[in-house]
């Protein structure tokens, strides 16, 4: 799927929720920031990537909680 199908799929997916957001509502979600638990473990990820000693297990649970920060990012 090319870059301008994807922002297209996105767009389609996500103009009805933009539809229903307060302003309020948005400020909300842009302010949000991971927890200090999920940072520290986004933390450990990060270094154990970097010595190439992250596991599967631990590299799945970081691109899961990276996928969901990129969904907030994107709303």
């Amino acid at each position: 799927m090319t870059a301008t199908n994807e922002t297209d799929f996105l767009d389609q997916l996500l103009n009805p929720i933009r539809d229903y957001l307060t302003v309020e509502a948005a400020e909300r979600i842009v302010s949000l920031r991971a927890g200090p638990e999920v940072q520290a473990r986004l933390d450990e990820f990060a270094e154990k990537n970097a010595e190439d000693t992250i596991t599967p297990d631990e590299r799945a649970q970081h691109e899961s909680i990276v996928n969901t920060a990129t969904l907030v990012a994107i709303l």
